[in-house]
């Protein structure tokens, strides 16, 4: 049996690509041209993973630039705004629905908002920050009463805003975009009636609107979407934007009990000089609808929405992550009704290490170009656990996403664990087993960038002391490392209790062009995995300080990175052999390298002696064979490498996968 599901909604951030909520306007903002060096290094592609909001709600950010949101304990139910920041890039701000009307009041600050470029300064906790670190990266716009009055000959446009009732909604967040001037745009204000004005220029400009009102203790809320078009000419214009003309959008789905949860919906309008869009993070108490789409010649028009629904049958739970798009319109009808025939059925376990813990999943569907604002849903998940997720299939949707499990600060963000991001790409309609958090551990890629920073040079690198690509992208969170880097006997600098994963840098004033040494110490406790307890990482290379720039140059520290299929969990059957892969990589945006010599050993006794295995080595890939003796617990394994450009490597992991 089908069951119907009105389709929540949070706030409809509607924004020109790069807005920026500034002194209760939309505005364009000023970027900081001189990074300082963590915005430096984290220009190569180094970012915190987690920015805490002053609200305390929670935003990581992934490599592909999505943005999961997680709401603070007892904020569950609040929406989000997401929107790009002018001229800066693809930072990007998240803004709580119920802080909306205090940023536009300019009684709370935006840039705290700006989570990329919070992240991208070092900033994990953005109410912390210092004024006068925010004013380094994000300047003031001038006023919209300066800009206009800088505009000749316009015109008065009256916008009237009615609910569905007929009535003015609760509130709104409405915007007018020139689309021949990619830098002329503001914000509508609207009175208790629902209607605002604005003088403009003659020309051709959009309108993304959002209206909503609550949901409260009797009624479900109600969100209006959209974008319209508007011709200002050489007399007043009028618009008006009924939300009785909207599109409610609601899924049916085969599982009777299945309950909606979260969401993402997007509209958006791409032309050659100018695109205009929302973005909305959705939840379950609000009806949400979708208006008519506008007449915009050259704008290749695209909706994108998303749902998680979430249920259990027969005690086997189960969780929907489905994708409907269209490209070049806006749908006429919003009953979007998946065939279970027609959906990827992966049967997944969720794996823990040796120890129970909570966590979350986050799965992101979209197009390629992208259609969407880049968020995810971040599910409650427990590991270990089973459930079948059911995927849309279909060749334009990619698939991809996270999931991370431990100890967390302030429930929120991730001290001590694991995080996995995926790539599932386009999936196939049918059934599947996936088994997720696997291992075995060892080494994982480093990123490393050598740059300069008001003429002084730096050294910064984040590595992954334990880490699994074994189809899967898993890294231990939690080691405290102590970092030393070194050249002729002479210590550049000693840092202590670092996060290696996070990132580290040295200060490479008055020294010269040589060889270095960096060598990574790390330990993890065994709270939340029993594996990957311990970590040696020492490289020997290299380096010229007087080349580095301003721009930065990405460093090749290669790292001998362990494969194996049998490990589940971290932990393989103790009577059985493990066939191993060796591969000598690098990060993704390093030289490449190729490796002239490379070893594997083990130790059954947590480091205290060592066996070497016999492997037989191809280029930069090695295979070999790990016999486990019968009174073996843990497996422990060192590899070595010598690459063409003479850098040495040798890495040691303790524990990198447990017997059973």
């Amino acid at each position: 049996m089908r069951k119907r599901h009105a389709i929540g909604a949070a706030v409809t951030a509607t924004a020109v690509a790069g807005a920026v909520v500034t002194g209760g306007l939309i505005a364009n903002a000023e970027t900081n041209t001189t990074p300082s060096p963590s915005t430096a290094a984290n220009q190569a592609g180094i970012t915190a993973p987690t920015v805490i909001l002053p609200t305390g709600d929670a935003v990581t950010i992934f490599e592909d630039g999505t943005l999961g949101v997680k709401p603070a304990a007892g904020r569950e139910d609040i929406g989000f705004v997401t929107m790009y920041e002018p001229g800066a890039g693809n930072e990007r701000l998240v803004i709580p629905r119920d802080m909306a009307a205090e940023i536009q009041a300019g009684q709370e600050d935006p840039r705290r908002y700006n989570v990329t470029a919070l992240a991208a300064a070092g900033h994990a906790d953005a109410a912390a920050v210092e004024e006068s670190e925010l004013d380094a990266f994000a300047g003031l716009p001038p006023s919209a009463a300066q800009a206009e009055g800088e505009r000749q000959q316009t015109q008065t446009l009256t916008v009237t805003l009615k609910d569905r009732s007929g009535k003015a909604p609760q509130d709104d967040w409405v915007l007018w975009a020139d689309l021949d001037d990619p830098d002329h745009w503001g914000r509508l204000e609207f009175d208790e009636n629902g209607v605002g004005t604005v003088e403009l220029e003659p020309g051709e400009y959009a309108l993304q609107h959002s209206m909503w009102n609550e949901a409260n203790d009797t009624a479900r809320g109600e969100i209006v979407a959209g974008l319209s078009a508007v011709t200002i000419g050489k007399e007043p214009e009028a618009l008006l934007i009924d939300a009785a003309e909207a599109v409610p959008l609601t899924i049916e789905v085969e599982e009777e009990d299945a309950a909606y949860e979260r969401g993402i919906l997007s509209l958006s309008a791409s032309g050659e000089t100018n695109s205009v869009g929302t973005g909305d993070f959705i939840g379950a108490r609000d009806d949400v609808y979708v208006m008519p789409e506008p007449d915009l010649p050259g704008f290749d028009l695209g909706f994108l929405y998303q749902a998680v629904l979430t249920g259990e049958e027969d005690d086997e739970a189960y969780q929907y992550n489905l994708a409907f798009h269209e490209r070049g319109s806006f749908p006429d009808e919003g009953e979007f009704k998946p065939s279970e025939d027609h959906l990827a059925a992966e049967e997944t376990t969720f794996n823990s290490l040796g120890v129970d813990i909570e966590g979350f999943t986050c799965d992101y569907g979209d197009t390629n170009p992208q259609l969407g604002p880049g968020l995810c849903a971040m599910m409650p998940t427990s590991f270990p656990s089973e459930r079948t997720v059911y995927y849309t299939a279909d060749p334009e949707i990619e698939w991809s996403g996270f999931h991370e499990g431990g100890v967390y600060v302030d429930e929120l963000q991730l001290v001590d664990g694991f995080y996995d991001s995926k790539d599932l790409g386009s999936l196939k309609a049918g059934e599947t087993e996936r088994s997720v958090v696997q291992g075995p551990f060892s080494a994982g890629p480093a990123n490393s960038i050598l740059y300069s920073y008001e003429d002084v040079p730096f050294l910064y690198a984040a590595t992954k002391p334990a880490y699994s690509g074994s189809d899967e992208d898993l890294t231990l969170v939690g080691h405290s490392a102590r970092a030393v880097l070194s050249t002729d006997d002479q210590k550049v600098g000693v840092l202590e209790g670092i996060d290696p994963w996070g990132g580290y840098e040295f200060d490479l004033t008055g020294f010269d062009e040589g060889r270095y040494t960096l060598e990574v110490d790390s330990t993890k406790s065994t709270d939340t995995a029993l594996v990957g307890t311990a970590a040696t990482q020492t490289w020997n290379f290299d380096l010229d300080p007087g080349a580095a720039n301003d721009e930065g140059r990405t460093l090749a520290l290669p790292v001998v990175l362990m494969r194996a299929e049998e490990v589940e969990g971290g932990f393989v059957e103790d009577e059985d052999d493990l066939d191993v892969t060796l591969d000598l990589v690098v990060n993704e945006y390093a030289p490449q390298v190729t490796a002239e010599a490379m070893t594997l050993e083990v130790s059954f006794d947590d480091g205290r002696t060592w066996d070497e295995v016999e492997i037989d080595r191809d280029g930069n890939s090695a295979t070999g064979t790990i016999e486990h003796p019968e009174d073996a617990d843990y497996v422990s394994v060192r590899m070595t490498a010598v690459d063409d450009a003479g850098t040495e490597v040798t890495h040691t992991t303790i524990r990198s996968y447990g017997l059973r």
